[in-house]
């Protein structure tokens, strides 16, 4: 049960990787 614990979540990271990759997608379409 250690392992698990010890695991970080990812699952709410992928959300944060969400909102970056569109922000930088904003910012490439920007001039």
């Amino acid at each position: 049960m250690s392992a698990l614990q010890q695991r970080p979540e990812r699952i709410p990271d992928l959300r944060s990787v969400s909102e970056i990759s569109f922000h930088i997608l904003t910012s490439r379409v920007a001039p």
